[in-house]
């Protein structure tokens, strides 16, 4: 977990996590629009036309007992995410790793865990040079729609989306983002806006912010 006095140490490299963490190395200026794996399905395809397992709303949960996971796996329904989550740490030139598996989802280790009182924090690709990635339909999500969250334990958080959000890549609020608080949050990011072919990365981030709901136990 992040301590606010080892935020502000960490603030510049926080900034490159910004600026590089869901850009792909070899991105090409313009992409074609179109999905490439289940978990890219258009999210105006039906239920029955997906074949995707998204959880069910539990019966009843509590969120006294609460104990923050380790993060495993992200499902979005409403943009038909169905994703593996890898833990990814900060890079000795600053820039945020990015998983092993380019459709997979980062999640800031050093950061706080998911279910965790803090900003818990989530990057993905948006494209690739070969077309959209896991989070390109990110920016279509709504004040309202559902994220889950499953840890290694099984057990799994629903989070509620609370606010979208756009920035300048070298104006993103890190505090904000990174910010600890009384309840616990999770927040997704990816690029966004125009590509820069000079500095091959787009020149705008989105930020989803959301908070905890529910908690579907494991056991």
């Amino acid at each position: 977990m992040i301590s606010m006095k080892r935020l502000c140490i960490l603030s510049p490299f926080l900034l490159m996590l910004i600026l590089t963490g869901c850009q792909f190395e070899e991105q090409s200026e313009k992409l074609p629009i179109q999905p490439r794996e289940l978990a890219l399905n258009s999210p105006e395809a039906s239920s029955e036309e997906s074949s995707l397992n998204f959880p069910e709303e539990p019966a009843s949960s509590s969120l006294s007992a609460l104990k923050p996971i380790v993060p495993i796996r992200i499902q979005i329904p409403h943009i038909q995410v169905d994703a593996d989550v890898e833990k990814v740490g900060i890079l000795e030139n600053g820039q945020m790793g990015i998983p092993l598996e380019e459709m997979n989802i980062g999640w800031f280790e050093p950061g706080y865990k998911p279910g965790q009182n803090g900003s818990a924090v989530m990057a993905g690709h948006v494209d690739n040079k070969s077309g959209p990635s896991v989070f390109f339909y990110l920016k279509l999500l709504e004040v309202g729609d559902k994220v889950f969250i499953t840890g290694e334990d099984g057990t799994t958080l629903t989070f509620i989306v609370k606010d979208l959000a756009t920035y300048k890549t070298e104006e993103s609020p890190i505090d904000y983002i990174f910010s600890k608080s009384d309840v616990p949050r999770l927040n997704l990011i990816t690029c966004t806006g125009t590509f820069n072919k000079k500095n091959r990365s787009h020149e705008e981030r989105l930020v989803v912010f959301t908070e905890l709901n529910t908690i579907t136990s494991g056991s």
